[in-house]
């Protein structure tokens, strides 16, 4: 497959739209710009690359951009504001599968798919719209003091660590829409703390929700309204956190029977004081089984 790196480059920094078929690209393509709207021509599916070539597979009239490039650098960075991106497959190198066509685990090579900095000058909320990510270990990663992001309908397939933010706090993210499905570690890793809010979230995967690390001296809210779990997430977690602070989680939807949580769902860890910290912390699931209480500290 013919590199196509600097067509892509061009691409973005123009905000012209993405070609249709599968390109591949082996340097980090950086988007620096204010506005401007990027849109390709849809997603496909978790396939290696030569099926999504084929007939019939998506791969000729939708965008599928492989990322090849080196572990150690992103394949997409975003250090501009108000962008949008729209409409494309973006695949870590090439997806296998095992001589019984079951997906072989991506690699846990630390590679981030997008990565939003901090722009050069203040500006309005990014966007992702339709967007799929398949095989990385870190879709998207959020650098510090970074512009807010709202994402309106992601996919993300086979990733481990689904959303990584670094932000100190004041960082706020809105998912309207965001499928996750087969191999899974975390979908939200707040690393520092910080604010989100997910309107709708479909999981098969046995995942961690959110985890929340070093709460600092902000206060850190989340807010899940439609949580919807497949049979295949038996065991997930829903909250874990890392350290005391003040924090409010608030989750619901529906878990069926043969997905019940794990039984530490909602953990956690270090050494809190006693009313030093505001936790509170509320769940209203729909469920035809007991699920496990939570313990706050």
């Amino acid at each position: 497959m013919a590199d196509s790196t600097q067509l892509l480059k061009d691409c973005f920094a123009n905000g012209s739209d993405l070609p249709p078929g599968v390109h591949r690209f082996s340097d980090t393509i950086r988007i620096a710009k204010c506005g401007g709207h990027n849109r390709g021509k849809g997603a496909a599916y978790a396939l290696p690359t030569n099926a999504l070539s084929a007939a019939g597979n998506g791969g000729a009239n939708n965008t599928i951009l492989i990322d090849d490039c080196p572990a150690t650098i992103p394949g997409i960075v975003i250090a501009g504001h108000q962008t949008y991106l729209d409409g494309f497959q973006l695949q870590r190198g090439d997806f296998r599968r095992d001589p019984n066509r079951i997906p072989i685990p991506p690699a846990r090579d630390g590679h981030v798919g997008i990565t939003y900095e901090r722009a050069a000058a203040p500006g309005g909320p990014h966007t992702l719209g339709t967007v799929s990510f398949v095989g990385y270990e870190v879709p998207i990663k959020i650098a510090s003091e970074c512009n807010n992001i709202v994402g309106l309908n992601l996919d993300f397939m086979h990733c481990w660590n689904i959303i990584r933010s670094e932000h100190d706090q004041n960082f706020g993210l809105h998912i309207v829409h965001a499928t996750v499905s087969g191999y899974c570690d975390t979908i939200l890793d707040y690393q520092r703390g910080g604010r989100f809010q997910v309107d709708y979230l479909y999981t098969n995967s046995p995942a961690l929700v959110c985890r929340m690390g070093n709460l600092g001296s902000g206060r850190s809210r989340g807010v899940i309204s439609n949580l919807n779990c497949d049979e295949n997430a038996k065991g997930f977690r829903l909250l874990e956190v890392n350290g005391p602070g003040s924090i409010q989680f608030i989750a619901a939807g529906h878990i069926p029977r043969g997905a019940i949580p794990a039984a530490d769902w909602v953990k956690f860890n270090g050494v809190w004081t006693p009313g030093a910290y505001y936790v509170d912390v509320r769940t209203d699931f729909w469920s035809s089984q007991k699920l496990p209480g939570v313990r706050l500290p």
